[in-house]
């Protein structure tokens, strides 16, 4: 799924396929797979967290109308094109894999984990209309702290 390195190592992140009929990850499930670490220098003592996020994201554009008199006394008006953005955090699940100690440089580990899904989670999504947009998305990271 994707890769970090870091002056120590690299990680990876594997997902099993969800068993859901249409292959998606929802809310209220287990997410499972591994983690893996690959110690590039000799380390000692790390811990490997992983982590869910997810957020919601808008932008809502409107326009703004401006009325006044010009210099001569005429009426007269300004349309200005406004963006409003908000962003919020729907969730953060935190998930403490494990600790390597005492690492030599060329180590291989893996971190298998499952995690439940909050069931209240709404669905990932991505609406884009007259300039503005609304999003849903989730993040799945992994650590080394």
């Amino acid at each position: 799924m994707g890769n970090t390195s870091s002056s120590n190592g690299t990680l990876s992140i594997v997902l099993d396929s969800p068993q859901t009929p249409n292959a998606s990850f929802v809310a209220g499930r287990t997410l499972s797979g591994s983690v893996f670490a690959k110690a590039t220098s000799n380390v000692n003592a790390v811990r490997i967290d992983a982590y869910i996020t997810g957020k919601e994201r808008t932008r809502v554009r409107y326009t703004e109308t401006t009325t006044y008199r010009d210099g001569n006394g005429n009426t007269r008006t300004r349309h200005h094109t406004r963006y409003r953005h908000a962003e919020r955090s729907i969730c953060r699940v935190n998930v403490n894999l494990g600790q390597v100690d005492n690492a030599q440089a060329g180590a291989q580990f893996r971190f298998p984990f499952r995690i439940e899904l909050p069931p209240d989670l709404p669905s990932s999504m991505y609406i884009m209309r007259n300039g503005g947009y609304s999003k849903i998305d989730y993040k799945f990271k992994a650590h080394v702290g």
